[in-house]
């Protein structure tokens, strides 16, 4: 039985709640906290495999999957509740198996009396009635293996995630569409686990993985780390674990013969990844242009696309560029007071009620596709929005600045934290100037003053000469914004707030800024 101890430590504006497990096992002592949370991500082919002796760190696990083995070598997480499970599998799945099979194998006899799951699925009218069906199968089928080996393994939820296969894996049916959908549902479905939940490790068992599965996975668990990186300001880090077993080549006594779990490698994620260039969200398929039949079809997702555009390239874009280039102040008042629009629910919605069953032909027809990029930059927004939560438009104070943002850009790239922290050293030393001088502090008292007249007035300069700069004002300077992380003396204003603490605020509007001074991240098709 783990022993439960709550600590609470406080910080500066902030509490946090730590709950740590202790297990004594073998006199080892492991030690959990709050962001001890583990994912594994597992891509699944047919789940027909036959039975084979696993070995991982030493044990061998008589198992029909990688999977069950894996699970068992951190038990102690799993039932401390730390672990949480995604299984992806291919809509193809509604193609019956009908191949040689090892019928002794767990796996198999699983699959043959879960049938009707699979039977309904090729019984659908609808998309999204086929992938239910498919969900269902793939969660019993799991419940079903530990029954089987008679596993007691208290998984948090199952999460399945069905998604789109590509030509004619099975035989009969055909999928039509673009190999990036793949990417995009999962970037989907894993990102949004990811702002819920502040996952320290991502392993991915690459075993059972067919075609493009295993590329298309590994290629993307960066984004899903960045994301649950930028979102939690409890991580400093996240660890990327994959595995793959040793090839498995069929033989009389494949039983008997030991087949290792292999760790392919391990990464330590400690800065996100930005792509250089915004692409459109959504692309029409080819064949829904060149189809004089399908001409309302296209015109509908041509709106859909439209609405999506304004919002991508308007209020995203703006953020996302923020972030890329370190520009903390612009990045807070663009998020406050602002709600994100949720492109999340065009693939919950539009995108699954456009996909179409033609029954007559076996075929799945997806008429356009979601592009994994333009996604990926509403995720990484959408991950500093929540991580802010900023309902409302507070001017900050130095100290807000420097423990939020400092930490965010950190993330982005470790050379802004020290930029960050020198300008806000600069403004601490002025505010310390400010607090020994009546008048400029009664000067700043409910009221905005530009920051490079402040910093003359508490150098004893004439500002005379800087009112008249003013009047003619240049544009932003592209070079010197970066160089200042968006703190430059003349775009900045001053004021002291009820606790005379120095507060900004810029003169322009940040978009204004940020487009006069070219700092928006390009936008490609």
């Amino acid at each position: 039985m783990p022993i439960y101890l709550t600590i609470f430590t406080f910080g500066h504006k902030y509490l946090a709640t730590y709950n740590i497990y202790f297990f004594l096992k073998n006199t080892v002592m492991i030690i959990m906290t709050c962001v001890d949370n583990i994912l594994i991500v597992a891509p699944w082919g047919m789940p027909i495999w036959r039975r084979l002796t696993y070995s991982i760190n030493g044990k061998e696990i008589k198992s029909c999957t990688s999977l069950l083995p894996l699970l068992l070598s951190m038990k102690e997480y799993i039932d401390a509740g730390k672990v949480d499970i995604v299984i992806i599998v291919l809509d193809s799945l509604v193609d019956k198996y009908e191949g040689s099979v090892d019928r002794e194998s767990e796996c198999f006899k699983c699959y043959y009396e879960l049938q009707d799951y699979i039977n309904k699925a090729n019984e659908a009218d609808l998309y999204k009635d086929l992938v239910s069906a498919l969900e269902s199968f793939t969660k019993e089928f799991f419940k079903c293996l530990l029954r089987k080996y008679n596993l007691d393994l208290k998984i948090n939820d199952l999460n399945v995630i069905v998604a789109p296969a590509i030509g004619s894996p099975g035989g009969k049916w055909t999928f039509k569409g673009e190999l990036r959908e793949f990417s995009s549902l999962l970037l989907h479905k894993i990102a949004k686990m990811g702002l819920s939940k502040p996952y320290h490790k991502i392993i991915v068992d690459l075993t059972h993985g067919i075609n493009f599965m295993p590329s298309l996975v590994t290629n993307l668990l960066h984004k899903f780390a960045s994301i649950i990186l930028l979102a939690h300001k409890d991580l400093d880090k996240i660890v990327i674990e994959v595995y793959n077993s040793d090839p498995v080549v069929p033989t009389r006594d494949e039983i008997k013969r030991l087949i290792n779990i292999n760790k392919a490698f391990h990464e330590e994620i400690k800065t996100i990844q930005l792509i250089h260039a915004i692409p459109y969200f959504i692309s029409v398929s080819g064949w829904i242009k060149d189809n004089k039949y399908k001409k309302d079809l296209f015109m509908k997702i041509k709106d859909l696309e439209n609405k999506i555009k304004s919002v991508l390239f308007g209020h995203i874009k703006y953020v996302y560029s923020s972030l890329y280039y370190p520009l903390p102040l612009a990045l807070y008042y663009l998020i406050c007071g602002q709600d994100l629009y949720d492109l999340g629910q065009v693939i919950e919605n539009e995108y699954m009620n456009y996909i179409y069953i033609n029954k007559k032909d076996l075929t799945i027809e997806r008429p356009y596709t979601i592009e994994p990029d333009a996604l990926y930059v509403y995720y990484i927004s959408k991950a500093v929005h929540n991580r802010l939560n900023l309902t409302k438009c507070v001017p900050p104070d130095l100290d807000y600045l420097e423990t939020v943002f400092t930490q965010i850009y950190s993330r982005v790239n470790i050379a802004y934290e020290a930029l960050i922290e020198h300008e806000i050293s600069q403004l601490r030393q002025l505010e310390e100037k400010i607090k020994e001088d009546k008048d400029i502090l009664n000067r700043l008292l409910n009221r905005w003053e530009s920051y490079d007249k402040i910093k003359l007035l508490s150098e004893r300069k004439d500002v005379k000469s800087e009112e008249e700069k003013e009047k003619s004002q240049k544009m932003p300077d592209k070079r010197i914004l970066i160089a200042h992380v968006g703190l430059s003396y003349d775009l900045v204003e001053l004021s002291l707030n009820e606790q005379n603490k120095l507060v900004l605020r810029y003169k322009l509007e940040p978009k204004k800024i940020l487009e006069d001074s070219k700092l928006i991240v390009k936008s490609e098709k």
